[in-house]
């Protein structure tokens, strides 16, 4: 990205929109938090009172309100299953606090909470044979409830990119004999297939007004050497710029 006139490349004097005293030095010396760190998912604390089930998730401070959702399949997951949409009442997530720490000094990777609250609703779970299978044995009532709970974070924007998810498939045992009451619970992490992908995101240069990022009208005017000149420099939507390392 050049921004010079036909006979002398031109100096920049000011940026409205990035700082540019980020030194090689500066960038060996701090520790910056890697993408996994910023987008990690930890294993859920898992409670229930009777038929009432919350997960919380350990996310990073990173981490926005909007970015993270949960989803409620059978055994399969997603993957190889089927969303449920009976015996089970879905609350809203439980989001995180407002604000995401772009500052290395302050990130954490466990510095977040978001809450999933599930209930089984025993009226209806019977009718839903994705999830619910009667495990009578001589003398015994019992039934089995598997469903998978998926979580995960999505990028900003109108259009959203799941970056990471966490999937726990939850066993539940139920005891018949006497109503309809949970014997046993297992939640176990569903074993996922690791996908790596790399994006590439550009930013836009232009010229504008000083202390604005109002683009300059006429920016095909001719500059004599020396002039003071303000560019800004956009990030593509969505996306987040800390500092500019390099501009030529």
């Amino acid at each position: 990205m050049k921004f010079s006139t036909s006979t002398t490349l031109l100096f920049i004097a000011t940026a409205a929109t990035a700082t540019m005293k980020t030194t090689m030095a500066q960038k060996e010396d701090r520790a910056l938090a890697t993408l996994a760190e910023k987008w990690n998912i930890a294993d859920p604390a898992f409670a229930y009172d009777g038929l009432d089930f919350t997960f919380d998730y350990p996310v990073s401070n990173f981490i926005d309100q909007g970015l993270a959702y949960y989803e409620v399949y059978d055994s399969g997951c997603k993957e190889g299953g089927n969303l449920v949409t009976t015996g089970f009442t879905l609350s809203p997530l439980v989001d995180v606090i407002a604000g995401s720490v772009t500052d290395d000094a302050a990130f954490a990777i466990d510095g977040k909470t978001a809450q999933v609250p599930i209930a089984v609703t025993a009226n209806d779970i019977t009718s839903n044979t994705d999830v619910y299978s009667e495990t009578n044995t001589a003398g015994s009532m019992g039934a089995s409830i598997v469903f998978c709970v998926r979580f995960g974070l999505n990028t900003p924007g109108d259009s959203p990119v799941e970056v990471n998810f966490l999937e726990s498939v939850v066993t539940l045992s139920v005891d018949l004999s006497s109503g309809f009451s949970i014997d046993d619970i297992n939640v176990t992490p569903k074993d996922q297939l690791i996908n790596t992908a790399a994006q590439a995101y550009t930013v836009g240069g232009y010229m504008c007004q000083p202390g604005t990022d109002t683009p300059v009208v006429d920016a095909a005017t001719t500059l004599s050497q020396g002039s003071l000149i303000t560019v800004c420099i956009k990030p593509a939507d969505g996306i987040k710029m800390r500092s500019v390392d390099s501009f030529e």
